[in-house]
């Protein structure tokens, strides 16, 4: 199955990228899209203007691309920006390991807080019952590709499948689906699939109930196995907790709560957080608490630094979750030459 990225998408990752403030002359930026397999919508023409508009100047940029369409594409962005005199080095590649040599990433450092395969694979495997995962996403396309294949292997599976996210995530999503082969209108016709609102669940009355949304998520897995699903599937984008008072305590707290459900129940629950909105303390509680994160190609992989017995939010200081976050990104790119190789 194709993993399609759109004209919108595209468009969606570049304007996050320009309002990163995070992002100075000084970065090398490494964009992986090893997991594209097609475009749509993405013509000469759109990547001509694409080139032509503002951009956050960086030292070094470096893509990676696996299919020729997209491999080309890239190279045809690199060839207008040279035309119009961009200073930034701008480089494609088919392996991220060629595009890190080139970034002179310090990768050695990265990788030994990792766990790994002979050959430097990342073990992964699919998504299963049981696992209570985190993703950290940074972009709103990112989102809605990881939510989308999350989904549809779940459905694919005849689990009951929820997302709970905005509105527009919601229809993003939705038209995501439909990209993938998924009858969307039938399978929320027949029960299979839902798309809510943190309002539905974990904002009801107006305030977040530790208790209470532990008791919905619980009810929601009953029901799934009462209607004869395999299991119950859940994804939620988790930034509903940057509204509410003492937001950061209060979910760390809960996705502590939560993991022994989860983790003796049949459910599979995927709570995603978003690395530039999210304070860098929530990240790292996400990290401790969630004993799954994502692999490449929809894949799930062990996280390294869940922490069994975290029930609050960490106190390390923000310098010390930083090569935490690194090391979870690179992980997912060694784990994309397990998914090339099975």
């Amino acid at each position: 199955m194709s993993d399609v990225l759109t004209r919108d998408e595209l468009f969606s990752i570049v304007a996050e990228l320009r309002m990163d403030a995070v992002i100075t002359p000084e970065f090398s930026t490494l964009i992986d899209l090893s997991d594209v397999t097609s475009v749509d919508d993405i013509t000469g023409e759109v990547v001509r203007n694409l080139a032509a508009a503002p951009h956050k100047g960086v030292a070094r940029c470096a893509f990676v691309a696996s299919s020729p369409a997209v491999f080309g594409l890239a190279r045809m962005f690199v060839s207008y920006r040279e035309a119009r005199g961009s200073a930034e080095r701008v480089g494609v590649f088919r392996a991220v390991d060629e595009a890190e040599k080139w970034l002179g990433l310090d990768v050695p450092r990265a990788r030994s807080l990792a766990p790994a395969e002979p050959g430097g694979r990342i073990p992964a495997r699919a998504f299963e019952l049981g696992d209570h995962a985190c993703g950290i996403f940074s972009s709103r396309a990112q989102l809605v590709r990881l939510v989308s294949r999350f989904l549809a292997d779940g459905l694919r599976r005849y689990e009951y499948s929820w997302y709970i996210g905005s509105r527009a995530d919601g229809v993003a999503i939705r038209a995501a689906l439909r990209r993938r082969g998924v009858e969307v209108d039938d399978q929320i016709r027949h029960g299979a699939l839902r798309i809510l609102l943190p309002g539905d669940v974990y904002l009801r009355q107006g305030d977040f109930d530790e208790q209470r949304t532990i008791r919905i998520f619980d009810d929601a897995i009953k029901q799934s196995v009462a209607h004869g699903f395999r299991g119950f599937r859940a994804a939620a984008d988790m930034s509903w907790a940057l509204g509410i008072p003492d937001g950061a305590e209060r979910l760390v707290a809960y996705e502590a709560s939560a993991r022994e459900l989860f983790a003796t129940a049949p459910v599979t629950a995927f709570c995603l957080y978003h690395r530039r909105r999210m304070p860098l303390n929530v990240l790292n509680g996400a990290m401790v608490t969630h004993p799954v994160t994502f692999a490449a190609r929809g894949d799930a992989m062990s996280n390294p630094f869940f922490d069994p017995h975290a029930d609050c939010l960490p106190s390390d200081r923000d310098v010390d979750v930083m090569p935490k976050l690194q090391t979870l990104t690179r992980m997912v790119r060694r784990s994309a030459r397990r998914a090339r190789l099975v």
